[in-house]
């Protein structure tokens, strides 16, 4: 996956860079890691898409969980 853009609430990407420098690379690297089409695995029920294949929140979430716990408890 890869950034294509940005809201940083009350300046907390900024703190981060500044004070954090680490844990900033860190949150970049685990989103680099994700593969958003790994995640795409829920078959639409819409009339319109019926049977087109979406990004299914569940697995995306679980694999942000997963390259994060990596990175708090070790490779």
């Amino acid at each position: 996956m890869e950034i294509k853009a940005q809201y940083s609430h009350l300046n907390g990407r900024e703190y981060l860079e500044v004070h954090k420098p680490g844990l900033w690379q860190d949150v970049q690297d685990v989103i680099d890691g994700v593969d958003a089409e790994a995640c795409r695995t829920k078959k639409s029920e819409e009339q319109r898409q019926e049977g087109r294949m979406l990004y299914s929140p569940a697995d995306i979430n679980s694999a942000f969980a997963k390259g994060f716990n990596a990175r708090v408890r070790g490779p």
